[in-house]
């Protein structure tokens, strides 16, 4: 699989790119990326197949982590809005 082919098939909207073994996604910190790495490129297609290019993406680990920040940072502002009003 071609590196613009996985560019092309990702629907997760953490994923930024993938490169030989490794794929970028958003990262936990506000400016930055994560790499995960992989042993081999096939590991790495077998994972995107599972995660990154399936609207299933969400059972993702990284996916789910990402999710729980913005659930948390969602419920502050919310809880804010509120006091304000």
């Amino acid at each position: 699989m071609s590196n613009n082919a996985r560019n092309t098939n990702a629907v997760c909207p953490y994923y930024k790119k993938s490169e030989n073994n490794y794929i970028e996604c958003e990262g936990l910190i506000k400016n930055a990326r994560t790499r995960e790495l992989f042993d081999t490129v096939q590991d790495l297609e077998i994972w995107m197949v599972r995660y990154c290019n399936q609207f299933s993406w969400d059972s993702c680990p990284h996916a789910c982590v990402m999710n729980k920040i913005y659930d948390a940072k969602w419920r502050r502002e919310s809880d804010q809005n509120r006091q304000e009003k």
